[in-house]
């Protein structure tokens, strides 16, 4: 009895203690005169908002452009709360294809991606991020070596140079070449001479050494170049890109190298200098953790897209050549060697070939 009458009177006292009923309470002091320590909170003020525009080198509807630009833009602005908006655009929608870099410089542009093969015409260094192609087998290994093998502060320095900040990269992986044929079935390396090839400018040295004649068209123009024959061959993106451009349509044979050799490389994601400056820490962040989101959800989509690629070729009647292991290891050691001889640019150009050297174990 007397244990059941002292847990009720504990259970009071606790109650009286925590909400102060029952008569419990203790009575307030009196105030007190005198200066208080007390600190009482500013309100709380409106927060900054960021706007910023995003423009890339795709078309919309591009797998490319869904989920590197329109999902990226959209997910910093929902992780953000909607402090740093981001706006996107397509190619041409805001600046030109062939103004987007100096656009981005002087802020007119935001936010973009770049392919540094095609502003090699600034500094040569930039046509490395192209090259990379024969130095990587995978995306994976190639994402390691930038963010854990030194890639990283290396494109940081490069565009640091410009005055832009590097703050990430999309990486994009596939079988090598990648080449479409208007009419001739190319099986080999000597299955290229003489041809008039539309390539961008960071791979025109290893076709050029396979002894093709190299032309550069821009994205809107590589299916006029093909269906008007102002190209026998070339190769523009990945499968799934080019089919969005309609390749398929006007080629009889598409050419891919054996699956253990795949073309690597990256759209460099990039910020005018001065809006990159003026944004808070947890800002900068999250920009970055939506670049690497957005890794994994275009590597998820391509999976699914790439079966329904081959189909596609297939109800179009498009023939699909795949080189043998042993050639494939030709053409993928004719793109390491063009890299190699990129050393010679200067010195962070060296830095870099040492570096991949290094982590791939390529000699």
């Amino acid at each position: 009895m007397k244990g059941r009458l002292w847990i009720v009177v504990s259970l009071l006292v606790g109650v009286c203690l925590v909400f102060g009923t029952f008569g419990c309470a203790q009575p307030e002091a009196p105030p007190t005169a005198g200066p208080t320590t007390a600190t009482v909170e500013a309100p709380p003020t409106e927060a900054k908002v960021f706007k910023w525009s995003y423009q890339d080198f795709f078309t919309r509807g591009t797998l490319y452009h869904d989920i590197w630009v329109d999902g990226v833009a959209d997910r910093i602005t929902e992780a953000s709360g909607g402090r740093l908006e981001v706006t996107p655009y397509a190619v041409g929608e805001l600046v030109g294809y062939a103004e987007m870099f100096d656009a981005l410089r002087d802020g007119s542009l935001t936010m973009s991606q770049m392919f540094g093969g095609v502003i090699s015409g600034k500094d040569p260094m930039f046509t490395y991020t192209s090259l990379a192609l024969s130095a990587f087998t995978d995306e994976f290994t190639f994402l390691s070596w930038i963010y854990t093998g030194g890639g990283a502060e290396i494109f940081s320095k490069m565009y640091g140079k410009w005055d832009v900040q590097w703050v990430g990269a999309l990486i994009e992986s596939y079988p090598d070449l990648s080449v479409w044929s208007v009419k001739v079935p190319i099986r080999q390396i000597e299955d290229f001479e003489g041809l008039v090839f539309r390539t961008g400018s960071g791979e025109a040295e290893q076709f050029v050494r396979c002894g093709v004649a190299p032309t550069f068209v821009s994205t809107s123009e590589v299916y006029t170049a093909f269906e008007r024959g102002l190209a026998d061959a070339g190769e523009f993106s990945g499968l799934i890109m080019d089919q969005g451009l309609g390749l398929h349509e006007v080629c009889k044979y598409f050419i891919e190298a054996d699956p253990a050799y795949k073309r690597t490389w990256q759209m460099d994601v990039l910020v005018n200098q001065d809006a990159w400056n003026e944004l808070p820490a947890d800002l900068k962040a999250i920009v970055k953790s939506a670049i690497n989101e957005a890794n994994i959800m275009y590597w998820a989509g391509r999976h699914v897209a790439m079966k329904e690629a081959y189909k596609l070729l297939e109800e179009y009647g498009v023939e699909v050549i795949v080189w043998s292991k042993e050639e494939s290891a030709r053409f993928w050691e004719l793109g390491w060697q063009v890299t190699k001889e990129w050393a010679s640019v200067d010195p962070l150009s060296a830095d870099m070939v040492e570096s991949v050297a290094k982590f791939t174990g390529r000699q």
